[in-house]
């Protein structure tokens, strides 16, 4: 059942870049549905990152030494892409906010 955290921290790191990038190209929503989107998208990108804690940690509770050190760097770059993808299509949004020809 644990392989299922990787699964879902796919799918929640999939979402969390989904959401602004469908409010960034619908650029006449309000600007609390946008405000709603950049917070849903941050928290499904904090679920994402919390199942790859969840999964490390399982891999310690069982001593699985090996797959730690074979999984440990491809998890700190897919993170990291995340994280960067992230603030950068939340930080286009934010910024689609705050400009005055809109809304």
């Amino acid at each position: 059942m644990y392989y299922l955290l990787n699964l879902c921290s796919l799918l929640f790191g999939i979402i969390s870049w989904i959401i602004p990038t469908i409010l960034f190209m619908r650029k006449k929503d309000p600007i609390k549905l946008r405000s709603k989107g950049m917070f849903y998208s941050f928290i499904s990108a904090s679920i994402a990152i919390f199942m790859q804690i969840l999964y490390t940690k399982h891999l310690v509770d069982i001593s699985d030494w090996s797959a730690l050190m074979d999984t440990q760097g491809g998890v700190i770059f897919a993170v990291s892409i995340l994280l960067i993808v992230l603030i950068t299509l939340n930080g286009l949004l934010l910024k689609l906010s705050n400009s005055p020809h809109t809304d």
